[in-house]
């Protein structure tokens, strides 16, 4: 769990200078999709593979939560009105702070219990249920004033 969580960290920085600017040209639902998707099937892999490789799974999986950060964050700042955008992004980063905090001791902990093979496949399984909604549902942009 430590070795993805730090390789997120690193993916991440990589995933915002490459998907910035074509999420801005292309539309940043796509890239919430298609981020989750990689993260998704990395995750659920990582367990079948030795050390060498669960590393390179991991980083690629890691990239894929950097493009749906990424373009999550730009679809709440289309969202709200300027007055409410950096509220919208202090309570993104807290959010997702409390998850990469609390995420990977959780994680840890049902890996303990359950086994690595079936932690990963939960929490591939939650980020997959994530992406089929955001398939599937419509997007609301609610009123604000």
């Amino acid at each position: 769990m430590g070795i993805f969580f730090s390789m997120f960290y690193m993916a991440i920085s990589l995933s915002q200078i490459i998907t910035g600017p074509i999420s801005d040209r292309f539309g940043r639902n796509i890239f919430m999709i298609v981020g989750l998707l990689v993260a998704a099937g990395g995750i659920a892999f990582a367990p079948f593979l030795g050390l060498p490789l669960v590393l390179l799974v991991f980083t690629v999986a890691s990239l894929g939560m950097g493009v749906f950060y990424l373009a999550s964050m730009g679809v709440l700042n289309e969202i709200v009105p300027d007055y409410l955008k950096g509220t919208i992004s202090g309570a993104y980063y807290l959010f997702w702070g409390i998850g990469m905090f609390f995420g990977p001791p959780i994680i840890n902990q049902i890996a303990i219990c359950a086994g690595f093979q079936t932690s990963m496949a939960g929490y591939s399984f939650l980020i997959l249920l994530v992406a089929v909604g955001l398939i599937t549902g419509k997007r609301c942009q609610p009123e604000i004033t």
